[in-house]
């Protein structure tokens, strides 16, 4: 992996724990599935499951597997996220998951969220 590999993968890494964590707090705080206790536990889960996706893409690409797009990648990203955060729920204090049916709340909650930016930022940001 050369130089600029590295600077790609970290940048990616912090731009998706900064709007993971955003996401999560958001979510938590209006009790979708989730409660977080903090904008710092917050951004710790959005890492988390940045890396965790991280891993996932790699072994995708090992193997040939891509789920990007229609609805079974949605459904693909759906149940993995949701999966994510139920299984990371004993491991990161302050984070409270209600029940995997409260995972796949959240991850519903932190997908349709950013749909929703999406289509506002894309009138928004220039093409």
């Amino acid at each position: 992996m050369g130089d600029g590999s590295l600077i790609g993968l970290l940048i990616g890494l912090v731009m998706s724990t900064i709007i993971s964590g955003v996401l999560i707090w958001l979510v938590g705080k209006l009790g979708l599935g989730i409660e977080v206790s903090g904008l710092g536990t917050a951004f710790l889960v959005g890492f988390v499951i940045a890396l965790l996706w991280l891993f996932t893409a790699w072994v995708w690409n090992l193997v040939g597997y891509t789920a990007d797009g229609g609805l079974t990648g949605a459904i693909t990203h759906l149940i993995l996220t949701a999966g994510f955060l139920y299984s990371i729920r004993n491991a990161i204090s302050g984070l409270k998951v209600k029940g995997f049916s409260g995972a796949l709340i959240a991850a519903a909650a932190i997908a349709i969220i950013t749909w929703l930016a999406g289509i506002a930022l894309s009138g928004v940001m220039p093409a």
